[in-house]
């Protein structure tokens, strides 16, 4: 079994797809564990052990608020994701040793020269939700204050929504306007709160978690473009 695993397009965790499109076919997950040692005993009467199976890859949900949903005001079309690493390691420390800290939920076990500038797409999305779709390799954040001002969040993992934004045009006549195809950036952050006004840092981005994004207001015109 290789150890390093690569994708250049979205994972495609779908069991139901086996279409070779621009999302791939569906692609299981390898996993891994540590498990503690135990004794087997010789009578037919032994114990179970479970097996915690950790998955190599961190996973990304975006939803809209129930509020924001119902009011119409905004509407995801796609998803990209930027600035992402085609490779992982199946094993956390990328070994087959028994290195006690090789399973450590905090660590970060990248691949770093593995890092693309481009995107990678998520459409045909429906009631704006993206869930259970996008899964991304283990990828190193920064400390809040390191990175300067000119060069904040440039070649950071993020996430660009492109959707449909509906505002009033006219406060007085309640008149709409929608504008389609207008882009936001998400970045995943965090603060430092002993130094509150510095620079915020981009979060670790780990194996077998979750990271649940709800967009709870949209309140001005996106980018045109990516």
């Amino acid at each position: 079994m290789n150890r390093i695993i690569t994708s250049a397009k979205p994972w495609n965790a779908d069991p139901t797809d086996d279409t070779d499109d621009a999302n791939g076919v569906y692609r299981p997950f390898p996993m891994s564990s540590q498990p503690v040692a135990f004794a087997i005993p010789n009578s037919r009467d032994f114990s179970k052990y479970p097996v915690d199976l950790i998955r190599p890859l961190a996973k990304i949900n975006i939803r809209l608020s129930p509020e924001l949903a119902a009011s119409g005001k905004f509407r995801i079309n796609e998803v990209y994701i930027r600035h992402y690493h085609q490779e992982g390691n199946v094993i956390p420390s990328g070994n087959w040793t028994s290195n006690a800290d090789v399973f450590d939920d905090d660590a970060v076990n990248t691949r770093g020269s593995a890092t693309l500038s481009g995107n990678i797409l998520y459409d045909g999305i429906t009631n704006s939700e993206v869930v259970d779709r996008i899964y991304v390799y283990e990828q190193l954040g920064n400390d809040p204050g390191v990175v300067t001002t000119g060069d904040w969040g440039r070649d950071n993992f993020c996430l660009i929504i492109n959707g449909n934004y509906r505002f009033p045009e006219d406060e007085t006549t309640g008149d709409i306007q929608s504008v389609d195809g207008v882009c936001y950036r998400i970045d995943l952050l965090k603060s430092n709160p002993a130094n509150p006004d510095a620079n915020p840092g981009h979060v670790n981005i780990l194996r077998n978690y979750c990271y649940d994004i709800t967009i709870n207001d949209v309140t001005a015109i996106g980018m045109g473009v990516l």
